[in-house]
């Protein structure tokens, strides 16, 4: 411990004291960690707070003050049994450095590597810090996971492990797949990270250490890491086994390492006698039959019992598909008779004539030089209505520091809308858009036959609980303060679920039509994607979201759209000209201008002087 304060968020430590009452962070053990402020590699990084440490290892965040970004920086640290046994543990750090520099470029799943150093005896490996909320915090603070968003998180992982199991000459091993290693973003993707140990793997089952629950030792996690793992002959099924223990923890809530706190040494007998899992549906009756099955299968003893990565991750993709064997929030029941067939609340939709002069207003505000009466036709419109929910929030949280003053206040509110198919948050602007929709919004039973109706895959309380988290990680930023020692911290300051409250008590669920349209202008077709709005609405009409028209100009010669980049602007009016129409004249043999009609060019020619060519 340094002085009489916590050397990583301020807050004043008693004497003797083993952890900082403020943080929770360990105040001295081993080799020691960094405290706030270090700068290395010659002052290019400067350690933030710390994020993790156990055995040989500790991960810190950091900012890269060169690039100006935040970043994870891993560190081995010194203290090995033997020279031997430093040695493959740095060997082991190196590997897995080059390996993750080149995986991280070929899979989005895992963090980019930015950096490996030396300096004064400990390795150092620098890595991208992803922004979002991981599982573990996710079970903190809000329970158990609906089936849906466990099954997606389930599914991304094991595609993340399938592709690492995949590489030659030999398959990466993750060994410490667990709820705190699995991050979300504030976009949904899902990324999986390791804030655990430097993976040194030693040479005997004696040297295994318990310490707080849930600390990772040299081999692994207490209650995730299979047994053949506490024995030194990790597999790629490994990690099989670990994703199936998380599964198990974020459906159920019951957390694998409970079991062990207190437990002092572990040895192979305590941890076969304690790693048990009960059947997933003796716990939570409304899973689906086929991920018990599953879950049973990964969590099997044996690691030839377990299904390989690949499998799995086809398997819980295949019980988010419609028409398969789909999760649910509850046991299915088989109605005595086929239900009537639901009304859709959505947005009246428009008739083609509206639709082209929508699309006609949108061109002339969007598309530059684009003529007021220009005619517009719509070949072919095909209606998507998008399920969608929509929260009105307040949002509002108070920030103290340890000795209780206030360094962040959040007191907001604004409008969150999720994709109701795949639980993504919507760009603000969007979000924006749509919130002016909600006074038009109507109910219809029988939408016409090109018009496409999506499902929502959650139900509203699940959405509910998506859009919560979704602002949670929107409002999370890091705060920096004074300590009560002089020294600047930075605590991460982001609401509670409780903070977080919707108009009328729970978002709207609806359906928005998002248009696929074929449009023509003199005789050019174009495609376009764009959400419609109401048909009386005083805003703009469409809110295009994708196609081939953006960041374009109309040639006033050929009638074309084209890219703004291709086209020149005419010397006499300005207006925007293709490289087929434009009219290059010259002055003295040796000026030459663009114009974009001969009335240009007697206009240029006729008020400009000689300099007005040059």
């Amino acid at each position: 411990m340094r002085g009489a304060f916590c050397p990583h968020c301020g807050h004043p430590a008693r004497p003797g004291a083993r952890f900082c009452a403020g943080c929770g962070s360990l105040l001295a053990a081993g080799a020691g960690v960094l405290p706030v402020g270090t700068a290395l590699q010659a002052g290019r990084y400067t350690v933030m707070r710390l994020m993790g440490r156990g055995g040989n290892g500790a991960v810190y965040q950091a900012e890269d003050t060169r690039l100006r970004r935040a970043c994870v920086v891993k560190e081995l640290q010194p203290g090995f049994l033997s020279t031997a046994e430093q040695r493959r543990a740095e060997a082991d750090f190196h590997r897995e450095a080059l390996i993750l520099a080149r995986l991280s470029t070929e899979h989005p799943g895992l963090p980019q590597t930015y950096d490996f150093f030396n300096e004064q005896g400990r390795h150092y490996l620098v890595m991208q810090y992803v922004a979002g909320l991981d599982l573990e915090s996710r079970l903190r603070t809000g329970g158990p996971l609906a089936e849906a968003e466990a099954v997606g998180h389930g599914a991304a992982i094991a595609e993340v492990l399938a592709f690492l199991h995949a590489q030659q000459p030999e398959p990466v091993v993750h060994r410490d797949v667990k709820p705190a290693n699995i991050i979300v973003d504030a976009q949904g993707r899902v990324k999986l990270v390791d804030f655990g140990l430097a993976k040194a793997l030693l040479s005997t089952t004696s040297a295994l250490r318990a310490g707080t629950a849930g600390q990772t030792s040299a081999a692994g996690t207490a209650g995730y890491t299979p047994l053949e793992q506490w024995a030194l002959a990790a597999e790629a099924r490994s990690d099989v086994y670990a994703l199936g223990a998380t599964l198990h923890h974020l459906l159920t809530g019951r957390d694998p390492r409970t079991v062990f706190e207190g437990q002092g040494e572990l040895n192979l007998d305590l941890i076969r006698r304690l790693t048990v899992f009960p059947p997933l549906r003796a716990l939570r009756g409304d899973v689906t039959p086929a991920l018990d099955s599953l879950l049973t299968a990964m969590l099997a003893p044996e690691p030839a019992a377990r299904p390989p990565a690949a499998e799995v991750s086809a398997t819980l993709s295949g019980l988010l598909k419609p028409g398969r064997s789909r999760v649910t929030s509850r046991p299915a029941r088989r109605p005595a008779a086929p239900p009537p067939e639901p009304a859709v609340l959505s947005v009246p939709l428009l008739d083609r004539a509206r639709l082209a002069a929508a699309v006609a207003g949108w061109l002339r505000a969007q598309v530059e030089g684009f003529p007021a009466r220009e005619p517009v036709r719509v070949e072919s419109a095909r209606a998507d209505l998008v399920p969608l929910a929509l929260g009105a929030y307040h949002a509002s949280a108070r920030y103290e520091a340890p000795d209780g003053r206030v360094i962040h206040s959040l007191d907001e509110r604004g409008v969150a809308v999720l994709d109701g198919a795949t639980a993504r948050p919507l760009d603000p602007p969007l979000a924006q858009f749509l919130a002016g929709m909600r006074g038009a919004l109507t109910s219809f039973a029988a939408p016409a036959p090109d018009v496409q109706i999506g499902a929502f895959r959650l139900d509203a309380r699940q959405l509910r609980e998506m859009l919560i988290s979704t602002l949670i990680l929107n409002y999370t930023r890091p705060v920096s303060y004074r300590g009560n020692n002089g020294r600047t911290y930075t605590r991460e300051c982001k609401p509670a679920r409780k903070g977080i409250t919707f108009d009328g008590g729970a978002p709207i669920l609806f359906h928005h039509p998002c248009w696929s349209l074929r449009i023509t202008v003199r005789g050019q077709s174009y495609d376009l994607q764009a959400y419609q709005a109401a048909p009386d609405s005083a805003g703009p009409p469409l809110w295009v979201v994708g196609g081939d028209l953006v960041g374009r100009a109309f040639c006033p010669g050929c009638g074309r759209l084209l890219p703004v980049s291709q086209m020149t602007a005419c010397a006499a009016c300005g207006k925007r000209i293709c490289s087929r129409c434009v009219i290059q004249k010259s002055r003295l043999g040796i000026f030459r201008k663009p114009f974009c009609s001969p009335a240009c060019v007697e206009a240029f020619s006729a008020g400009g002087s000689v300099l007005g060519w040059m």
